[in-house]
């Protein structure tokens, strides 16, 4: 067994169907990964595929990474989350963003305002609502009387990883929740998330040690360095149309390519946004090494600080679950 493989890693398996993630997730906790997460843009729900997981497995982490709060009340989040909890027997763990306010608005037809009162007020809900019988909250958004989940929960306290990228959310993860997820990074700015993590950490008195930081490393197992750049340019699609990832590539060495992302999304030409991605820009921002290299690349941000390496397969020609059970075989 390459030795790698038996340090801390997880898997991303996002996009597939519940049965197919259940398998995937067995296939991950067999060789001993630490967790599996999935994510919810459009398509299947995450917590009814985490639930698939949860019944097929024993030991492995279940996450999201991430749901948006928004489009759930925290009491919502709070009684899936905690459910999720007891179907695994204690092995939830909570990821949260905020998405952006286009996609909101054309995915779900909501307006996002105020994003960090609204998320402060729901950690503290969902924190309160696990360890109170009888949860009481007045704040500037959300506010309850007496709420009662019905029930004592496994854990009184489910961890809680915050998706950040720009300063302010991320000294507010580091101040707050229990870990932070990162995605699409370059090696050279794991300092600066390190440094905005421990400012936020130390408001609270707390340590930089204390809270997981955690990533996903976009990856494509295909043999053939064409067909991984394929997907790896499909995959840069979805963050060149974020406004968050495109004020944070500004300040690496691809500004120019981020200005240009942002000015095709003001002249309406979206679907021309992988244009911009140089191959340069594709092997700084994703691991665009050959299947047998990939988790030696992984172990180069581990080594920078990042604790947590989550594995983000691409399909390999266009079949996501050939491309999570090529990872998988890295094992």
């Amino acid at each position: 067994m390459n030795p790698i493989s038996l340090k801390k890693i997880g898997l991303n398996v996002g996009g597939l169907s519940a049965r197919s993630c259940a398998k995937l997730a067995q296939g991950a906790e067999a060789k001993k990964l630490h967790s599996i997460w999935t994510y919810e843009i459009l398509g299947r729900d995450a917590f009814t595929v985490l639930a698939s997981m949860a019944l097929a497995t024993e030991r492995i982490q279940l996450a999201t990474g991430l749901i948006n709060l928004f489009i759930r009340t925290p009491t919502l989040t709070a009684m899936s989350a905690l459910s999720i909890d007891e179907i695994s027997h204690g092995r939830m763990n909570l990821g949260l963003g905020v998405s952006y306010a286009t996609a909101l608005s054309r995915r779900h037809s909501i307006t996002a305002e105020k994003p960090f009162t609204h998320l402060k007020e729901y950690i503290e809900i969902i924190r309160g609502i696990a360890s109170e019988e009888k949860f009481n909250y007045q704040g500037k958004i959300f506010q309850y009387k007496d709420f009662k989940l019905g029930y004592k929960p496994v854990r009184s306290r489910v961890p809680i990883i915050i998706g950040a990228h720009n300063p302010k959310m991320l000294e507010f993860a580091g101040e707050v929740a229990d870990g932070v997820l990162l995605n699409g990074i370059t090696i050279g700015e794991v300092p600066f998330f390190l440094n905005h993590i421990e400012i936020g950490a130390k408001r609270a008195g707390r340590k930089l040690e204390d809270i997981e930081v955690a990533s996903f490393f976009n990856c494509c197992a295909d043999e053939s360095a064409e067909g991984r750049m394929r997907e790896l340019r499909k995959r840069i699609g979805w963050f060149l149309v974020m406004p968050h990832i495109l004020s944070r590539l500004k300040r690496t060495g691809f500004r120019s390519e981020a200005i240009e992302a942002e000015e095709m999304i003001k002249s309406g030409k979206e679907e021309n946004i992988t244009d911009v991605a140089t191959d340069a820009m594709l092997e700084e921002l994703f691991v665009a090494d050959p299947p047998n290299k990939i988790l030696q690349r992984i172990e180069e941000f581990r080594a920078a600080g990042i604790t947590l390496p989550i594995l983000f397969p691409t399909p390999i020609k266009d079949d996501m679950q050939k491309g999570c059970e090529e990872i998988l075989k890295l094992f």
